[in-house]
């Protein structure tokens, strides 16, 4: 198996990449998404999240920042239909709490 970068978008991390099996001749493309950062940044997020009142909110409710998602998938749970499913959402974002930028669960 061959492989080749086809594009790299420096502002989000994202490569694509083509990959062509030899003895088939079949190509499929591949992306992917370096996701250090934004797993980094939720997780300082999730530690300075104050879940009680204070003086920027009342705890969680639709103004409060819930997730951090990469963009390679939130394209991946858009194409499944769970972005248009909140309750579906929210179990997928409490099986994949590292995304999540306050402690708790959604679901």
């Amino acid at each position: 198996m061959s492989e080749r970068l086809l594009d790299f978008d420096p502002l989000t991390g994202i490569a694509q990449h083509i990959e062509t099996d030899e003895m088939t001749g079949v190509s499929t493309i591949r992306t992917s998404q370096d996701l250090t950062d934004i797993l980094e940044l939720n997780k300082l997020q999730r530690a300075h999240f104050s879940s009680g009142k204070d003086k920027w909110g009342d705890g969680f409710d639709h103004r409060t920042k819930l997730a951090t998602l990469p963009l390679t998938i939130y394209t991946d749970l858009k194409k499944r239909g769970i972005m248009d499913d909140p309750k579906a959402f929210a179990r997928w974002l409490d099986e994949n709490w590292y995304f999540k930028t306050r402690e708790g669960s959604v679901a």
